[in-house]
């Protein structure tokens, strides 16, 4: 069998390591308790050569399995293949316990021993297979290889036995052993989560790249390398031994005092249940630093801890700030670019009108060149009639009318150009004739 490829599928290191914990007290029941109460016992009935071996062998085997347990426990987390190595010894360790019971109770029927010191015998390694339920169920295999070569040869002997005592035993054991069977499967699977949570805490709490701190009451219980590392401590051990106002300048940057205003903040987080907050701390050079802090209250292992998830935010707030100022720049440049636009438009429209104001006067200096050359040469002709003392009333008077009509139609022409541009003007209907009468 390969037991690394079983266990790895199945079950991580600390459910190995547990199993491997807790065979101390259970080997001392089973090894050499139990057997003492056994050989007490039998002393009148089996032979005390037979005695003395089997209870000398186990005393042997305890302190063997005992020592085997801790020496896999030194290199569990050194040297895992090596412990996966020395998994099928201690599964012998375990086949070995059980035959001492096996020996014995076989014997006792056999010999016919009294039906009442059978009963009490299987009582007993009754009771020590449910009680590896406790010891051994981190690993199912290891619970189940041990109750049933317990519990089995039990069984077979007490059906062999056919008295209505045993046989009523045989049948309560058997019951017994399936049941158990389901339950320390059961069990099992419960543990070997509660080891996978364990250890997945573990790793996220080694592993992550934040800063975090467990506090007990006002004092640091752990902590993993990246806090150690934040703060420039030397180790883990020497952070640990420090204390809170060692990391925090007298006065935060809202003029509050650090210890005062961390202890507000963890009795927060204990009513209820978390508080996240920024904190300016301070490393072992003296040099200050930002952070952000959040602080979860839990329970591990039993104790009521606080959680500190600390991240150093120095480096966002300057790229926060250098934003902000770009921003700033931004807006002011926007600004003056708006305002040049705005000039831009202002003298654009001041040339607009003032090509508006010269296609205007062209305009009315078109519609005025024909009336003042037709009064220019009236003018003109009377001033002729006048030094040539050729004055013809009728005439003269016919010349000046003609002047008359044409400032007249200069007059006209002004109040339709200025009617042109009126708001308020209103549409009105007019014919072809009227148009050029109008002229």
């Amino acid at each position: 069998m390969n037991f690394k490829n079983l266990f790895d599928r199945n079950y991580n290191h600390g459910a190995i390591e547990g199993m491997l914990q807790g065979a101390s007290t259970g080997v001392f029941a089973s090894s050499i308790v139990a057997p003492l109460i056994i050989v007490y016992l039998l002393f009148d009935h089996v032979p005390l050569v037979l005695l003395s071996s089997l209870l000398l062998f186990q005393f042997l085997l305890y302190v063997v399995r005992v020592s085997h347990a801790k020496k896999v426990l030194k290199f569990i987390k050194t040297d895992i293949n090596y412990a996966y190595s020395q998994l099928p010894l201690a599964f012998s360790f375990i086949a070995f316990t059980t035959l001492f019971y096996g020996i014995i109770i076989w014997y006792s029927v056999l010999n016919a021993l009294p039906e009442l010191l059978i009963f009490i015998l299987a009582t007993l390694t009754i009771a020590l297979a449910s009680a590896s339920l406790s010891t051994l169920v981190v690993l199912f295999h290891t619970f189940l290889l041990f109750f049933l070569l317990m519990t089995l040869p039990l069984i077979a002997a007490l059906f062999y036995y056919t008295g209505e005592m045993t046989t009523s035993l045989g049948v309560i054991a058997l019951f017994h052993m399936l049941i158990y069977s389901v339950t320390g499967y059961k069990q099992s699977v419960a543990v070997k989560n509660s080891f996978f949570l364990k250890d997945t805490f573990e790793t996220i709490f080694n592993e992550t790249a934040d800063a975090v701190l467990l506090i007990k009451g006002s004092r640091f219980k752990d902590c993993n390398n990246s806090m150690v590392n934040i703060f420039e401590h030397d180790s883990k051990e020497s952070f640990l031994k420090s204390n809170i106002r060692e990391f925090s300048p007298k006065l935060q940057p809202d003029g509050k005092n650090s210890v005062k205003k961390m202890l507000t903040m963890m009795a927060k987080a204990r009513k209820e249940g978390k508080a996240s907050f920024e904190w300016l701390h301070k490393k072992v050079s003296g040099e200050e630093f930002l952070v952000d802090i959040t602080l979860t209250a839990i329970t591990l292992e039993g104790e009521e801890l606080l959680h500190a998830d600390i991240r150093d935010i120095t480096r966002k707030k300057e790229l926060e700030e250098k934003l902000k100022n770009y921003t700033k720049d931004l807006e002011e440049q926007v600004k003056i670019e708006v305002e040049k636009n705005r000039i831009q438009d202002q003298q654009l429209q001041q040339q607009s009108r003032f090509a508006q104001m010269g296609e205007m006067i062209s305009m009315i200096a078109h519609q005025w060149r024909q009336p003042l050359s037709a009064i220019s040469v009236t003018a003109s002709s009377l001033k002729i009639n006048i030094l040539m003392n050729d004055i013809d009333n009728s005439k003269f008077e016919k010349n000046v009318d003609l002047v008359l009509d044409y400032t007249q139609h200069l007059s006209r022409t002004i109040d339709d150009f200025r009617d042109f541009f009126k708001e308020d003007k209103a549409l009105q209907s007019a014919t072809f004739d009227e148009m050029v009468q109008s002229k």
